[in-house]
Order: structure tokens, then sequence, then C-alpha cells
């Protein structure tokens, strides 16, 4: 039994996020869903607002108790520069957002997207609430790798200035860690704070551990994620069912994809025989997508934010996977390949031909008990950011 949190010592907490909580689809949503939750297990004092910044520099917000959203128009006559729009934007959010926090008035205004800081950065310069920024790796150095237009370096001039000012960085994996410190921190002679690291959590009791096996006896092998991503993470599984002896394809594997994308023209046309494709229609669908996969494979070179693998490992899957990113906290070393569609094939080759142990392991929980415990579940998650708030009312 949770004791009660004693009132005295909890900072007032506004947390911030792009997404609504019933987003399909996102993990961040899923990631604020579960700490919101259990914040209000908790009696926490906070309030959530959804802030979203547009592509035609406006933003729109909305509070938990708000009964409408409501949209900002930028309101300096600035140029079109990224600098520029970014700023423009940041100022005229920082004024409308002002009556939130004049009726709530934070102790602390928790942000979880980098591109989210800039309007708190303005305000905290005034003296108004610390702002601790939790930095993602879904984003961590992402878009100015890949885009090297405006917008991306506009993205990682942002995730600089929220790791170099907040009064407190937050990041959920040594790897993420390490992607900080190389690909941001690395630009400043330090951080103004010492980003602090502790695990994803989830509730286990919403994660169901049997399986549910196809009476074929066939291996359910899953793909889970995006259709039209710019990473070609689902065209990386079809080269990898593709490049699988035929036999297997037919007889050995049921090959699934599941997504909440409406099936792109250039992917319906090519009519994957080997695949069955499944349309997510709410979260509810994935943990019953996970609960019949056996097999799990991402083929990421860059994950999101190490939930889907969490998900996956509480409802007892195996997991193949190209990268260590925001999973190597909790994912057996025996799970990683190499980043090529060679070595996953490999991979899943050798798991098909041990099929036999892997059900055996699955029907002794060993997956599910690498994560169903501490530091891995909601408690211990929601316990940390508190404490992490609590020191920034201190200081």
């Amino acid at each position: 039994m949770t004791k009660p949190l004693a009132a005295k010592t909890l900072p007032k907490v506004l947390l911030v996020s792009p997404v609504a909580l019933d987003s399909q689809g996102s993990d961040l949503a899923t990631f604020m869903r579960i700490l919101v939750g259990e914040l209000v297990r908790l009696g926490y004092p906070f309030k959530h607002c959804v802030l979203t910044l547009n592509a035609d520099g406006s933003s729109t917000y909305s509070d938990s108790d708000a009964a409408q959203i409501k949209q900002i128009q930028p309101a300096l006559p600035f140029t079109d520069s990224f600098e520029s729009r970014a700023i423009n934007l940041a100022w005229s959010t920082r004024h409308a957002l002002r009556p939130l926090l004049a009726s709530f008035q934070p102790d602390v205004i928790s942000v979880h997207d980098s591109r989210l800081y800039l309007p708190f950065h303005f305000m905290t310069k005034s003296g108004q609430s610390s702002v601790q920024v939790t930095l993602h790796n879904r984003s961590l150095g992402l878009a100015h790798a890949f885009d090297r237009t405006h917008a991306g370096l506009q993205h990682y001039w942002e995730q600089k200035l929220a790791a170099k000012h907040a009064q407190a960085v937050v990041v959920h994996s040594q790897s993420s860690l390490q992607m900080l410190q190389r690909d941001v921190l690395s630009q400043f002679d330090a951080a103004a704070c010492e980003p602090r690291v502790f695990a994803l959590g989830l509730n286990a009791a919403e994660y169901p551990a049997r399986k549910k096996r196809l009476l074929s006896g066939k291996i359910v092998v899953s793909y889970t994620g995006s259709l039209n991503d710019p990473l070609q993470q689902f065209k990386r599984f079809a080269a990898l069912i593709a490049a699988l002896p035929e036999a297997c394809r037919k007889h050995t594997i049921e090959a699934r994809v599941y997504s909440f994308d409406t099936m792109p023209e250039d992917i319906r046309q090519k009519q994957f025989s080997d695949i069955a494709f499944y349309k997510f229609n709410n979260n509810v669908d994935v943990i019953s997508a996970l609960q019949q996969t056996e097999i799990l494979l991402i083929p990421y070179t860059h994950d999101g934010l190490g939930i889907l693998a969490l998900q996956a490992m509480l409802t007892n899957c195996k997991i193949i996977a190209m990268i260590g990113t925001a999973m190597d906290e909790y994912l057996e070393p025996s799970s990683y390949c190499g980043s090529d569609i060679g070595s996953m094939t490999d991979q899943l080759i050798h798991a098909l031909d041990d099929i036999a142990n892997i059900r055996q392991l699955q029907d002794q929980n060993h997956f599910r008990a690498l994560v169903d415990r501490p530091p891995f579940n909601i408690e211990a998650m929601a316990n940390a950011y508190i404490a992490t708030w609590q020191d920034m009312l201190k200081q």
C-alpha cells in the first residue's frame, strides 16, 4: 500500500506535452498517460497542458480544466528565418499562457518535448517557475541528422537550448544520456546541471503474461510501427521476411504488421503475399497484438521512447532488435543483432530453430520477470520524477 504523499513537500507541477492523453499511436501519449494516471492515484498536485507548435507559426493549447482548445497567433513582425519564427512563436505563446500560470501558479513546469521549452525559457528568465525538461530519445539528434533543413537545424538548436538552460534535465536510458552528451552537450563546456537518468516504467497489471498462440502451430512474427516513416522501418521488416526460405515463410511463421497508419498506396500495390496487415483502432489493440506475438522484430536504427519493447517484454515476447537506444536498460544482450538485414535474418532463423525453448521461457514468465520489477514499474518512475521536482523546489 503506497503511503499518502506529504503535501507540504510537494511542488505544484504543470506537465506540458505536445500530445493529448487519448492520442492513438503515440509512444509519448502512452508515456504521458501512465505518468498522469500514477500522479492522479497518488493525489499529486498537478495540471496537464497540451501545447502544440504548428507549421504555420501558430500554436494551440488546452489544459485539463479547459473546455476548448485555444489558438495563439504570432504577434511579432519578425522575418521568416527559422530563428525569428521560433522566437516569435515562443514570445507569443509565453504571453498567451500567462493566465493559466497565474491561476495554477506551478512551482515546477515539466516539459516533455524540447521544442516546447523556449516559451518557458523566457518565463524562467524573469524569475517565475523552474523548468524540468525530459529529453525523450525519440528526438535526440534525430531531426538534425536526417533533416539538414531550417526546421531540422531549429529542432537541434532547441534541444541544445533546453539541455543547457533548464533547471533539471531527465533522460530515460544510459544510451539516451550518451546521445545527449555526444550530439547536444558536446557543443558546450558543461551543462547547467547534471542530467538525471531513470528508467521508463509501466503498470505491469495492464499487460497479460500468457501468450495466445495459433492453433495451427505457426509462429507469429510481428512488426509494430509506422508504415510510412522516413527511417524505412517497415521496409526493413518486409525485406527481412522476404529473405527467409520459402518453406519458412509459408509453413513455419505468420508474419504480421500492426500499425495505426492507413496503408500507403505504394505498399498496397506491392501486395505482400507473405505478410498479414492489421490496423490498430486504439491502444488496447496494441496489447492484444503483443499478446499474440511470439517474436517481435524491432528493425529500427532509431527507436522511439523504448516503450514498445518494454510492453512486449511484459507480454513475454521474444525480442530481436537492431539497436539498444532506450532499451539497453532491460533488453537481454542476446536479443540484439547487427544493424543490417542479414544479421537480423540470421538471428530470427536461430530463434525459430530454438522456438521450443523460447516457448518454455514464455510459459515460465522469463521475459516478463526481467521488467516486472523496480525500476521498470510506474511507481519507481513517478517517484523519481517527484524527487527531481522536490530537489528543484529546495534549490
